[in-house]
Parts: C-alpha cells; sequence; structure tokens
C-alpha cells in the first residue's frame, strides 16, 4: 500500500511542478527561470532517492521510516541553502 501511495504523490508532485513551472512569474527573467529549473530538479531527484531507499531496504518501522523521510528532508534544505549562499 505504502509504494503505491509513494507514486501516486510523486506523480502528483510531478504534475504540479510542471504546472507551475509554465505558469509561475518566474517564466519573465531567464535567471529566475533557470533557478526555479534547478531548485525543482534538487526536490525531484530528492523525492526519488528516498523512494528508491524506502523500496530497497524497506524499513519495518515507522519510526525509522519517518526519521529517515524527516532526514532527507531537511538534508535537501541544507543542500538548498549552501547552494544559494542565504
Amino acid at each position: 500500500m505504502f509504494p503505491a501511495g509513494s507514486m501516486v504523490g510523486v506523480a502528483g508532485m510531478v504534475i504540479f511542478l510542471v504546472r507551475e513551472n509554465r505558469r509561475g512569474p518566474a517564466t519573465r527573467n531567464p535567471l529566475d527561470k533557470s533557478l526555479v529549473l534547478r531548485t525543482q530538479l534538487l526536490w525531484l531527484l530528492t523525492f526519488a532517492y528516498a523512494c528508491a531507499y524506502l523500496a530497497v531496504l524497506r524499513p519495518y518501522d515507522g519510526i525509522r521510516m519517518n526519521a529517515f523521510l524527516c532526514m532527507v528532508a531537511l538534508f535537501s534544505c541544507v543542500v538548498l541553502d549552501l547552494w544559494f549562499c542565504s
């Protein structure tokens, strides 16, 4: 059940990102559009990594799975902060 829900969530996120990328305010400035694309790519790769990890290792405990997902999200936030020097 969890893999199916994850796949639906990832598909929904991809659809949302594509839709927002087409109509967002960042389409006016090419530099902003590049920044948005890089940020979206980072989050998509983060979600792909998390899904692959969960599919391969299958944590048997909900607490461990939750800890891993929080760690991945926070790691991505740190990478974004370091990437944008903020």
